[in-house]
Parts: structure tokens; C-alpha cells; sequence
């Protein structure tokens, strides 16, 4: 009876954990893939990554030597890579957009848009925003400010440095 009963439940077990091994699986395979597709990007205008990072449907990199920030987001199969020259930007910055109609205190439930905007160092340049979160292709929000706030960072502090060298 103790054997049948191991059995069964061995089973069961099998079948409950199985399908989240396989999808497990297939999104490693999946971000592999699309981590392929980025440096191919990156490569093809001559550069190479120092920093980057994966979050969900977006990768970022930055290429200290050449002073540029690549970024490739993916949407059903569609690719949309930028690649961005901070030698003619001043600063990045976070623009939160809100939805309509929604009042929060704290800012964060009311947002219908996440961008990293780049801020040219030229008046007559214009601004390169990059889009992070929008709530009309994904429902909830779930790393994407970290990401921002850490990315803007990264950037901001690469520019002083560089300016800083430049200046040198």
C-alpha cells in the first residue's frame, strides 16, 4: 500500500512540476536567443559592451570606449534596437508619464508611461526618449523603475566622467 501510494505521488508531483521546468527552459532559450540578437546588434556598428543588462522584453548595454548606449527592446517577435551617442548628450533622465483620471500619492500605481530620456547637449538636438513601461502593452509594472533609476545613474555618471576626461 506505502509503495502505491509513493507512486502516485511521485507522479503527481511529475506531472504538477514538469510543465514549469519545460517553460523554465524555453525562457532561458528564449533570452539566449535574444541576448544573441543584442550583441549581434552591438557588433555590427563596431563596438562592445562593457555593461548590460536583461529585463524582460528589453536589453541595455553601454560602450564606455566609444561613448555609446545601445538599447534593443522587443515586442511579438519585433525587434526596435537604438543606439545612442553620448558624446552630444548633457544628461538622461526619468520621464513618468500618468495615466488619466488615477491620483496617487506615491506616484508609482498611476503610471501609464516609463522613459529614459536623453537630454542633448546642443539646443537645436533633439531629446531621444526610450521607452521602459507602457501600460498599453503590459498590464502591471514590475522591475521597470529600478531599471531607469539604475540605468540613469550608469549613464549620468559615465557622461561626467567622460566630460570630466575631456576636460583633463
Amino acid at each position: 500500500m506505502d509503495t502505491t501510494t509513493t507512486i502516485i505521488g511521485l507522479a503527481l508531483l511529475a506531472i504538477g512540476v514538469l510543465p514549469f521546468v519545460f517553460l523554465g527552459r524555453k525562457r532561458k532559450k528564449i533570452e539566449k536567443k535574444y541576448m544573441q540578437t543584442f550583441l549581434s546588434f552591438v557588433e555590427h556598428n563596431g563596438c562592445t559592451v562593457s555593461k548590460k543588462e536583461q529585463d524582460g522584453n528589453m536589453i541595455i548595454g553601454l560602450d564606455e570606449h566609444n561613448n555609446r548606449l545601445f538599447f534593443l527592446s522587443t515586442n511579438l517577435n519585433e525587434y526596435t534596437p537604438i543606439v545612442v551617442d553620448l558624446n552630444f548628450v548633457k544628461s538622461s533622465t526619468i520621464v513618468k508619464t500618468k495615466k488619466e483620471g488615477v491620483h496617487d500619492d506615491e506616484g508609482v500605481y498611476g503610471i501609464a508611461k516609463i522613459e529614459l530620456c536623453f537630454i542633448p547637449a546642443k539646443l537645436n538636438q533633439q531629446t531621444i526618449n526610450l521607452e521602459i513601461f507602457d501600460a498599453k502593452k503590459k498590464a502591471e509594472m514590475s522591475s521597470e523603475m529600478l531599471f531607469a533609476r539604475e540605468w540613469t545613474k550608469i549613464i549620468n555618471d559615465h557622461i561626467e566622467t567622460t566630460v570630466l576626461q575631456v576636460a583633463i
